[in-house]
This record gives C-alpha cells, structure tokens and sequence, in this order.
C-alpha cells in the first residue's frame, strides 16, 4: 500500500511540477507581449532551467535581452536557439500562436503572439546585437544570409549599409543605401548616408544630390553638409 502511495505521491508532484513550468512559461510570453522584457527574461530563465531544448524559449529570451540592450546575452541565446533548430532551411515559423498546456485541472491558454516571426528573423537580431557590440564583420555575414530568404526589409539594407560606412568600405554602404531606398524612397536618413558615403568616396556630385535629395525631405542636417562640401 505504501508503494501504491509513494507512486501516487511522485505522480502528482510531477504533474504539478509542470503545471508550474507551463505556467511560467505563459507567463513569460505574456509580459514578452507586453513589452515588460525584463520580467520575460526572469521567467525564461526559469523555464529554460528546467527545460533547456526548445528553440523557441531561447529565442523570445534572445529577443528580450536585445531589447534590453544585453546584446552580448542575446548572441549567446539566439545562437542557442539556431543551433537547437537543426535545420539549414530557415523558412519556418515560429509557433506563434497560442501555448496551450492541459493540466490537472483543464487546459490553460497564453494569449498568443500578435507577430509573425520566420527563423531566419534569428538571424537579423543576431547580426544586429553584433553590431551594436562592433562586431561588424560577424553582423554583416548575419545580415548578409538574412538576406538569402528576406530582400523586401528596409531596415536590413539600412544595417548593412551602416555597417559597411563603419568597416570604410563606403562603395558597399552606398549600394546598400540605394536598396534602401528602393524599398523606401522617402526616407530621408538614407538618402543623407548615402550622400555622406558617395561624399567619402570623392564622388562629389552624387553626394550633394543626395544630401540634397535628404533635404527635400525635410532633413536639416544636409544643408549643413551641402554648404561645407557642395559649394
């Protein structure tokens, strides 16, 4: 009889045992959601503690120290969570939709993630975090992949360009400006980078038309430029 119990006794501990890490769990995708990052990473850290292979923990995890400028935490945990994939092909979706988990007592529910997010996107946070860090040269080559299954992101082209003005490779920043631009022609900050690097690259006159171009659209800092170099 003491065995039967015992049994019974190791059972329930076990199932609320998950009950507790399933909850957490929604709870931490639920303060991700909100934007309260730095309470999703406290509860990540419990649930990835208890269970440390599924890409997914790892990932909104990364997302949240990126959001928090723990750049260095979210290399570490977007690597993490790539490297749990397993795959080559970063096509998928994340599972995006509501975490449901049954317990003892039902079924309980997240409130799901209102964004869609592709696994190559581990790919652009990473680069991003390395950039942020100066680590230019791994960026660009996250950036560069991203770019493998996503041309259509204006702000991978703006980080691809920036990224390049900070190595001085000023013709690679100007091309990638320009593809910015494709996707966005109003966007001001590109067209006065643009002007810069082609200005960096002695090649005058595309220079001060963008920086002009950029002023036309409402960015004073270019005539400032265009007054120092275009005259």
């Amino acid at each position: 009889m003491k065995k039967f119990t015992l049994i019974f006794l190791l059972i329930t501990i076990y199932s609320y045992s998950q009950d507790s890490y399933n909850f957490d769990q929604l709870e931490a995708d639920n303060f991700f959601e909100n934007g309260e990052y730095k309470r999703a990473i406290e509860l990540y850290d419990k649930v990835i503690l208890n269970s440390d292979n599924d890409p997914y923990n790892y990932y909104l995890r990364g997302l949240a120290k990126h959001n928090v400028n723990d750049n260095y935490g979210a290399i570490t945990d977007l690597t993490k969570s790539l490297n749990l994939l397993k795959t080559e092909n970063l096509e998928g979706n994340w599972a995006y939709q509501k975490r449901t988990f049954k317990t003892q007592d039902g079924y309980m529910n997240g409130v799901g993630m209102s964004f869609i997010h592709k696994y190559y996107h581990i790919l652009f946070y990473r680069g991003y975090s390395k950039y942020k860090v100066e680590d230019y040269r791994g960026a660009l080559q996250d950036f560069l992949n991203y770019l493998k299954y996503d041309y259509t992101e204006e702000s991978v082209f703006e980080l691809l360009a920036i990224t390049y003005y900070a190595l001085e490779d000023y013709k690679n920043a100007a091309k990638y400006y320009e593809e910015a631009i494709k996707i966005n022609p109003e966007n001001e900050r590109s067209y006065f980078f643009l002007g810069v690097s082609y200005l960096e690259t002695d090649e005058l006159n595309k220079g001060c038309l963008n920086l002009s171009k950029s002023g036309e659209l409402g960015n004073l800092k270019a005539y400032e430029l265009i007054k120092k170099y275009c005259n």
